[in-house]
């Protein structure tokens, strides 16, 4: 009886332990799969997830995420363009084939108008990052809209086309910024993976030195930080600047060797659960798809763009009956 009491206790340590690894691991997988455990354990999140609002939020217009289903993710690059690094990156991207999205300040285009014609002729998307960068929701709703119209007064000036796509800087929004920002014709575009390459403006009384020198990264730590967080549907966060440009044939090489493939913010959306078809940038002359539609609830037709034929508000309603 001792020796079959001592292999009872054995197998029952056994199967704890294996319980516990297996915990472990399904717990580590929810956590990744919903891209932290503050996440994983909120049941609002898994209920958008479970409706794809966690990819598209169409009350909002708000581009949250790419398609976890395939192997593809969008490279997009804030705050340029400027100058040197912003023509090493177009070269690099046309030598590998790769279309991007670039989120451009107004005031800077005015400075290299070039580069932004370069970006449209190449087959790049452009999108409006307001005329001066600030923090948008720290400023008036009325500031915001001149800021969102002066940049893309800009656009329109130099290339005869308008712009359809919006990132706030910092992604520093609220609902009632990006209510306006559909309002005004615009798919806000946000991102999941980023290279953490930002360099805070030295003239801000309230970045320090040390701050300053916190922000430093290499190329190689740049592309490690994201290859390393890469899944699919990424849709990744990077800067314009020298040690990015430097950077981005690795990010690039890297990710096609796993197997992913690299498309535009528009092509992304018309792969999610419910596409949405993008123009990025319209001739003015058909400004009028964008121009002068009102916010609504109803998103069967957004400014800017059009919903594809599987994606409407009857669909999402009869989806979200049968959760």
């Amino acid at each position: 009886m001792p020796r079959q009491s001592s292999k009872l206790r054995v197998i029952g340590l056994a199967v704890t332990v294996a319980g516990l690894i297996g915990l472990t691991i399904l717990a580590h997988f929810v956590r990744d799969e919903a891209g932290g455990i503050r996440n994983a354990l909120s049941p609002s999140f898994w209920h958008e997830r479970s409706i794809g609002y966690d990819e598209y939020e169409p009350d909002l217009a708000w581009f949250r995420r790419g398609p976890r289903e395939k192997k593809e993710v969008c490279l997009t690059l804030d705050d340029g363009p400027h100058g040197l690094c912003t023509q090493q990156e177009l070269a690099i991207l046309k030598k590998e084939g790769v279309r991007a999205t670039f989120f451009v300040v107004g005031k800077r285009m005015v400075e290299h108008p070039a580069l932004i014609k370069r970006m449209i002729a190449e087959g790049h998307e452009v999108g409006n990052h307001t005329q001066n960068h600030p923090r948008l929701s720290t400023i008036p709703l009325a500031d915001v809209r001149r800021e969102l119209e002066q940049c893309n007064d800009e656009f329109v000036q130099i290339t005869g086309r308008r712009m359809a796509l919006f990132r706030p800087p910092g992604m520093r929004d609220n609902k009632a910024i990006l209510e306006l920002a559909r309002s005004m014709g615009y798919q806000t575009v946000d991102w999941n993976v980023g290279a953490h390459d930002f360099t805070p403006n030295k003239k801000d009384p309230k970045v320090t030195p040390e701050m300053l020198e916190a922000s430093k990264a290499t190329p190689d730590q740049i592309a490690d930080r994201v290859v390393s967080n890469i899944k699919n549907g990424s849709l990744i966060l990077l800067h314009d600047q020298l040690a990015t440009a430097a950077a981005l044939p690795k990010i690039i090489h890297v990710l096609r060797a796993k197997g992913y493939k690299f498309v535009t913010c528009s092509e992304a959306l018309t792969h999610i659960d419910h596409p949405i078809m993008v123009v990025a940038n319209p001739m003015v002359h058909d400004a009028h798809l964008a121009a002068n539609i009102p916010s609504s609830k109803d998103d069967s037709v957004v400014p800017a763009f059009r919903e594809m034929p599987a994606s409407t508000p009857e669909s999402r309603k009869e989806r979200a009956q049968h959760l």
